[in-house]
């Protein structure tokens, strides 16, 4: 026997009947096997869930249940049973009503060998087809039952992507089991630590642990969904509001550590009571996890304690803005007493991880301010030093406070420093600037700072700030102090000598020479001169 011979079932109430069309047609080499017969309905029913034929042909007029009434009872119990119907001429329209009750074709007594073989042929098609069609359906739907899993973390990895309703969703959350999300949601990350792990098979591995361990977690609670985003982050969603997921948290950091021999960070969002706010919570769980090197790790980082914003003890900018003036100023007296007064007044009364964070962010400000100074960050702090690293070891407010005290001021001094290098590297152009062009007479505050893009104002204070005299003052020292070595080293007049260092006027130039030496020109010539004979 074919195991793929499709098996025929013929009901007649005349045996002759039976062995005709049993004997009509070769039924083996057409892909079929008889595998039984009967004399009635009845009988016919009887034995049909032992044989569960493909196809029955069946008499329409037969003792105790005729063939219309068998075929409406294959329809209910055997939809897939194709029915053939044999009928005499004159119960024409007993065949047209047997269409209307499934029965695939019918036949006319006497039954033709071709309309038969036909007939039979017709019926074998279509079953295969159907048959093609319903394990392609079946494929499918084992297929789709095999990617669930990852079509519904899709679903939600759309959700926490763009802006959804509840409209926009229902049908969907009712196909994937989880419509508790319509009415609350938190979003949590997971991020187990990887330090000392290089390859990336070991990364896989810890990341497949850690999901299942998660996942083993969570088995036994209602509305807890978890997966990876793109970034194999492993998220959790949580749409029961009845549950703690802080505390819950904090003993699934437990478990992981200590089945997985690793450090972890979870960070979770506030708890939203409408499904158009996941991808909100999506974003406040990003945030927050952003701060597991900071807060520290093996602990859960809620989103409420993180912002700033909502914090009840909050810095105001104008604070912030007048320690970096002080700062970029380089009033380290200043400095040193903002810091205390931030700290005392502000910091000390946040919770540990907001006084981390507050800590963090006034570092961060005073550092962009150093940045713009244009000094080298090696002045203030040794290489591959790391601040940030430093306050999220920090447990106590003193450590902190000191450690604001201690940046700012460095700071303020390593500005100061800069500035004075910078100060006397300016002057000493400056002075060589002079020095080389003392002969012209138009050398001026105004001129100089022009040519060397300086502010009048700033120039003047720096001369006075490095040498202890204005411009004028300086300016006019360094005249009468080269008029006195071209005096002392040459045969020049009075009058040349003037015009050399730039005071052309001798009467002028007399004035000035007495007022810095204390000497007439004439009377210190004769002086010098005196004590060059007795040399």
């Amino acid at each position: 026997m074919n195991g793929f011979a499709l098996k025929v079932f013929i009901v007649d109430d005349e045996e002759n009947i039976r062995k005709l069309v049993k004997k009509h047609i070769e039924w083996t080499e057409l892909g079929f096997d008889v595998v039984g017969e009967a004399s009635s309905g009845r009988e016919a029913l009887d034995m049909l869930d032992k044989v569960i034929p493909d196809i029955v042909i069946t008499d329409v007029r037969m003792p105790f249940m005729d063939g219309l009434e068998l075929a409406g009872i294959l329809r209910e119990t055997y939809p897939y049973v194709k029915i053939v119907v044999l009928t005499a001429f004159e119960e024409f329209e007993l065949a047209k009503k047997s269409i209307k009750l499934g029965v695939s074709d019918y036949l006319t007594k006497p039954v033709n060998r071709d309309e038969l073989k036909n007939c039979l042929t017709d019926i074998s098609n279509k079953i295969m087809e159907e048959r093609i069609s319903t394990s392609e359906y079946n494929r499918l739907k084992e297929k789709l039952y095999i990617n669930f899993e990852y079509m519904k973390e899709r679903f939600f990895m759309e959700l926490l992507n763009k802006p959804v309703s509840r409209e926009s969703i229902y049908e969907r959350v009712q196909y994937y089991s989880v419509q508790r999300i319509l009415d609350s949601v938190q979003v949590g990350l997971v991020s187990p630590q990887t330090s000392g792990i290089s390859s990336g098979e070991e990364l896989v591995l810890l990341d497949l642990a850690c999901i299942d361990t998660i996942k083993t977690f969570f088995k036994d609670m209602k509305g807890i969904d978890v997966f990876h985003d793109m970034n194999n982050i492993i998220i959790f969603i949580c749409s029961n509001a009845e549950l703690n997921m802080e505390k819950l948290s904090e003993h699934l950091i437990m478990q992981i550590i200590h089945r997985l021999k690793c450090e972890v960070s979870i960070s979770l969002s506030s708890r939203y009571d409408d499904c158009k706010y996941i991808r909100q919570a999506y974003l406040e769980a990003e945030e927050a996890l952003k701060y597991s090197e900071l807060l520290g790790k093996n602990q859960v980082i809620c989103f409420r304690d993180i912002s700033i914003k909502n914090c009840t003890i909050q810095i105001s900018q104008d604070k912030i803005d007048e320690v970096l003036f002080y700062i970029k100023a380089g009033v380290v007296d200043k400095v040193e007493e903002i810091i205390f007064s931030i700290a005392d007044n502000y910091i000390k009364k946040c919770t540990i991880g907001q006084k981390r964070i507050h800590t963090t962010n006034i570092t961060s400000s005073i550092l962009n301010a150093f940045a713009e100074t244009g000094v080298d960050f090696s002045d203030i702090c040794e290489a591959n030093q790391d601040y940030f690293y430093q306050i999220s070891k920090m447990d106590t407010f003193e450590q902190m406070k000191e450690f604001l005290e201690t940046f700012a001021v460095n700071v303020t001094k390593a500005i100061n420093n800069f500035r004075t290098k910078k100060s006397n590297k300016l002057l000493n152009e400056i002075l060589y600037y002079i020095n080389d062009n003392i002969g012209d007479p138009n050398l001026s505050l105004s001129g100089i700072a022009n040519k060397f893009f300086l502010n009048s104002s700033y120039l003047c204070r720096l001369y006075k700030q490095e040498t202890g005299q204005t411009f004028v003052e300086h300016l006019t020292k360094m005249r009468i102090d080269k008029a006195i070595s071209l005096m002392n080293e040459t045969e020049l007049k009075v009058y040349q000598i003037g015009e050399q260092v730039g005071i052309p006027d001798p009467n002028y130039f007399g004035k000035c020479f007495k007022k810095f030496t204390g000497l007439c020109v004439n009377d210190y010539k004769k002086q010098y001169t005196n004590l060059t004979k007795t040399q």
